[in-house]
């Protein structure tokens, strides 16, 4: 009954970490070296 309401915030979060990951993933590849040891 409430699976429709909760499974649409979840959705949307699991694509906002998603999201996050790519960003941050492609930033540590194109990003400069020096800041890969720091955030690293």
């Amino acid at each position: 009954h409430g699976l429709g309401l909760t499974s649409v915030p979840l959705a949307a979060a699991v694509l906002a970490v998603l999201a996050l990951l790519i960003t941050l993933i492609t930033f540590r590849q194109t990003g400069n070296p020096d800041l890969a040891p720091a955030t690293h």
